[in-house]
């Protein structure tokens, strides 16, 4: 697998807006979908987060959040980051109801066996949790355990997000 990319693009949130503006994101893809009982009490997954951000961001507003990655990084004062390979997340089953990937599966950065990975990722999201998944190049014709653990959820503001008519930006675990 490859570990880091050593390009100048890099799909990290950098700083407090870019945290702010994948929050609102975050928000109107649960709200439009129906599914506002989650931002009541929220426990989030940032996988990739690299330096923490979104989670520090988060947390300075008393949500409970986790940025996960790869990578070795320095601690962020105020954000809760995991240094773990997603193949095999450090977490207990069913931990959070929102799950974020924002720009995570990307088979020109990194290369992912992504039966595990889903199969991990609904291991830890509990049931009728949300995994937002944006700019993604996987689907459920690449990935057939999309479908087995999640419902597609299909709405105006995703399908504005996604690239394509196959990318589903948001789905619901069964």
């Amino acid at each position: 697998m490859k570990e880091s990319w050593e390009g100048e693009f890099q799909h990290f949130i950098r700083n407090e807006d870019e945290a702010d503006l994948l929050w609102f994101t975050v928000e109107m893809v649960i709200k439009e979908a129906g599914k506002k009982e989650l931002l009541a009490n929220p426990k989030i997954l940032d996988i990739g987060g690299r330096q923490g951000e979104f989670s520090k961001f988060l947390n300075s507003k008393g949500i409970k959040a986790v940025s996960i990655d790869l990578l070795k990084v320095d601690h962020n004062q105020g954000a809760e980051q995991v240094q773990a390979n997603i193949h095999k997340l450090p977490f207990q089953n069913e931990s959070f109801n929102i799950i974020v990937a924002n720009s995570v599966f990307d088979d020109l950065l990194y290369k992912f066996n992504y039966s595990t990975v889903i199969k991990e990722i609904a291991r830890v999201l509990e049931p009728n949790g949300i995994f937002i998944m944006l700019a993604s190049a996987i689907n459920s014709h690449k990935v057939p355990e999309l479908s087995e653990y999640f419902s597609r959820i299909d709405t105006p503001f995703t399908k504005n997000l996604a690239f394509s008519e196959e990318e589903a930006i948001l789905w619901q675990k069964k």
